[in-house]
């Protein structure tokens, strides 16, 4: 037995390998071309049924074979505005993935506080100099760059004080600071391969569009936020950007009508294919595919 043992595990590493696989910290198979997005988690002490929900979703990504590179998590993780007891709870819902040695990254919502997410998650902070306090930074995976962007706003008084003249504001809107935008002049001009950014908020609060399309390196803007299943382009100069608003896990989506679940991205030799994986097995979209062409 034991030597019958010692014989097959070189012969499964070398079929992994011939696949295009690796290994992961427990052995299992693990794709360098798989990612998986999940967004609006919204765990805590108030809403169990996300807490299970996103157990669902664990639970499944450590059944795939073979396994994701790595996950992002888009966003507000927690219910209300970033308890440290409903970050705990959530780090123990992510715990069988941190265990199996799946690599996952964390991107700021609104209704998430930075200060307590990172009392729990120390080692999921990004730091970029001049942007203190902000979670920004670059995740490198084979073929792609995924470009982190926190687009919480800190203080929504004066935005707010103007809502007379904009009535369509709302406090858990959001931004993007003129340090970070002067950081993605600097960074965007250095990606050798292609990118795609990432953030919470969609593009129309961002208002990073004409930015990211000074760069042919940009393949589009994943975000969360809206609870939302929607694959769009947003129109602005000089030309539009392929942007891709991602459901939540929870039971708040946006209308009774939309998908929760988590995306799974395939990166391919010419395009970048999007799996719906809906909670309800189902829903008329679960299984829906999006492929974006690479530029």
């Amino acid at each position: 037995m034991l030597r019958r043992h010692f014989l097959t595990l070189p012969a499964a590493v070398l079929l992994s390998l011939r696949a295009g696989l690796t290994l992961g910290a427990d052995g299992a198979s693990v794709d360098p071309h798989k990612i998986v997005f999940i967004a609006d988690t919204h765990v805590g002490p108030d809403v169990p049924n996300h807490a299970a929900n996103l157990k669902r979703i664990v639970d499944e990504i450590l059944a795939m074979d073979p396994r994701p590179a790595m996950i992002f998590i888009l966003g507000d993780l927690v219910s209300t505005y970033g308890k440290s007891e409903e970050y705990i709870e959530m780090k123990g819902l992510m715990q069988p993935l941190t265990d199996a040695g799946v690599p996952w990254h964390l991107v700021v919502g609104n209704h998430d506080t930075r200060e307590r997410m990172f009392e729990v998650f120390p080692e999921k902070r990004m730091t970029v100099e001049g942007i203190p306090g902000k979670q920004v930074g670059v995740v490198e995976a084979d073929g792609v760059d995924f470009i982190i962007l926190d687009s919480r706003m800190d203080d929504t008084r004066a935005y707010m004080a103007e809502k007379d003249k904009f009535p369509n504001r709302r406090p858990w809107d959001g931004t993007m600071e003129a340090e970070s935008i002067a950081w993605l002049e600097k960074t965007l001009p250095t990606r050798e391969k292609p990118c795609f950014v990432l953030a919470h908020h969609p593009l129309e609060q961002t208002n990073i569009g004409p930015l990211l399309g000074k760069y042919p390196c940009v393949q589009g803007y994943l975000f969360g936020h809206n609870h939302q299943y929607r694959r769009y382009d947003f129109t602005c100069e000089p030309g539009p950007i392929r942007a891709f608003a991602f459901p939540t896990t929870s039971n708040r989506q946006l209308t009774p009508k939309e998908p929760n679940g988590f995306m799974v991205m395939e990166i391919q030799p010419t395009q970048f294919e999007f799996t719906l994986h809906a909670l309800d097995e189902n829903h008329p979209q679960a299984g829906d595919e999006k492929v974006m062409e690479k530029k």
